[in-house]
């Protein structure tokens, strides 16, 4: 392993990246980081190697949401020094079923992406001269360039917004959530909100006996008894569908009662008339809160597609969320959909996307 101290920073970075996925702690990785940190602070390490994890969030939102037909890495290893930036991805976005473009005018989209992640409702302004080498990479293969951003708006509710490079510099070339709009993520990837239609009261029985379920909490025990109750309506899942609940717990609760009954923990919660949320929060956050096979929650979205790939994990897709809208609507609405923006904003949207795949034709026809 000596080998790794004659490597440069971003080679030893991604070195380490893959060392992380295999460490079972925090603790673990630490000496790696003591050993391997190069010029840079244990800090710095790891707060860089933090965003090379976190841009495989966006790689797993794509797969959940079904957003593409392709997606793939750029590798950013050895490369000819010619004073350009590559972006992270190559992305071929499949709109075949876009809720703002109802006639498929677009079908699909090919881009470049460049992925930025902070932990605040703002990432920070990204200098002229990486945008532009960023575009001069982009031009020359003749791709528009995106810019996809996670941001953060609370412990356990992050958005992420893509923006085309014009919508970006227009923006003072950084992302935050007033941008959401003016934004062509919720095209690309198909996305809306989610909303609560009224007051919707949740009891839960979980038990210690494991025979009752395969849902496992680890604050109460095996989900027994789901009953969900709301403006004189009552139903109860069936265990068939005590998967269900996982969309529920996607949604804040407010605890209302809490009660032990013998070897059983009966608690009832609320989520709030219109609580709002993305889909594709509520997507990533349904596939964090799975447990992997040792009862523990996912470390990363990395860790998950490497575990995915090698058949030891599973994940939900948006389909999952389509069969919960319908099932829980079945007798009265409880969930609404809302679009993102209005619908003269996004058929202009759609149109200057589908301007910028007719004008990248026409220079590959003219080449």
């Amino acid at each position: 392993m000596e080998g790794i101290k004659d490597l440069s920073t971003i080679e030893r970075l991604k070195l380490l990246k893959s060392i992380r996925l295999g460490c079972s702690s925090e603790s673990d990785f630490d000496s790696y980081l003591d050993h391997y940190s190069g010029e840079l602070t244990k800090s710095e390490a790891k707060r860089r190697i933090e965003g090379l994890l976190l841009e495989d969030e966006f790689l797993l939102l794509c797969k959940i949401m079904r957003g593409c037909h392709s997606i793939n890495g750029i590798d950013q290893g050895l490369s000819i020094d010619n004073g350009l930036k590559v972006p992270d991805y190559l992305a071929v976005f499949d709109t075949r079923q876009c809720l703002y473009d109802p006639d498929s005018a677009l079908e699909a989209y090919s881009s470049l992406v460049e992925v930025k992640t902070t932990n605040n409702f703002e990432t920070k302004k990204l200098g002229a001269g990486f945008v532009k080498k960023y575009s001069a990479y982009a031009e020359l293969l003749n791709l528009p360039l995106v810019i996809a951003s996670r941001l953060k708006l609370n412990d356990k509710q992050q958005w992420w917004v893509i923006q085309t490079k014009e919508q970006f510099i227009d923006n003072g070339r950084k992302a935050d959530v007033e941008c959401l709009t003016n934004s062509v993520g919720h095209i690309l990837l198909n996305d809306f909100f989610i909303s609560s239609t009224q007051d919707i009261y949740i009891d839960l029985i979980f038990s210690n006996e494991s025979d009752v379920s395969s849902i496992y909490d680890p604050l109460h025990g095996y989900l027994k008894c789901v009953t969900i109750r709301s403006d004189g309506n009552i139903t109860t899942l069936k265990r068939e569908h005590f998967f269900l609940n996982l969309f529920l717990d996607c949604f804040a609760q407010k605890e209302v009662s809490r009660e032990k009954n013998n070897n059983e923990v009966i608690v009832s919660r609320v989520i709030d008339f219109m609580q709002s949320h993305l889909l594709s929060d509520i997507l990533l956050r349904a596939n964090f809160s799975i447990l992997d096979g040792n009862g523990a929650q996912y470390t990363s979205a990395s860790r998950l597609l490497a575990l995915l790939e090698n058949g030891k994990a599973s994940i939900v897709y948006r389909d999952f969320i389509e069969k919960a809208l319908s099932f829980f609507n079945s007798e009265t609405m409880l969930f609404m959909i809302t679009k993102i923006g209005d619908d003269t904003a996004n058929h202009k949207l759609v149109s200057s996307l589908l301007s910028n795949k007719l004008n990248e034709t026409r220079i590959l026809r003219n080449q």
